[in-house]
């Protein structure tokens, strides 16, 4: 299991780490590149906007459509 974090409108970035740390679950941190994000603990991915879409949905779209 991983969480996967769309970081540029999630407000619980580094409550969401801290728990994540404490049940040893992988955090993957998701932005575009007008909001790189990170966090100690986490991998960041970053998107380009003009080719993934936007937020989640692009991310979604590059995950599951390699």
């Amino acid at each position: 299991m991983n969480i996967l974090i769309d970081a540029d409108g999630c407000p619980v970035v580094d409550l969401t780490l801290q728990i994540a740390k404490q049940f040893s679950v992988p955090v993957i941190i998701l932005c575009d590149t007008a909001h790189q994000i990170e966090r100690e603990g986490a991998q960041t991915l970053v998107f380009d906007i003009n080719e993934a879409g936007s937020g989640m949905a692009g991310a979604q779209h590059l995950f599951y459509h390699r």
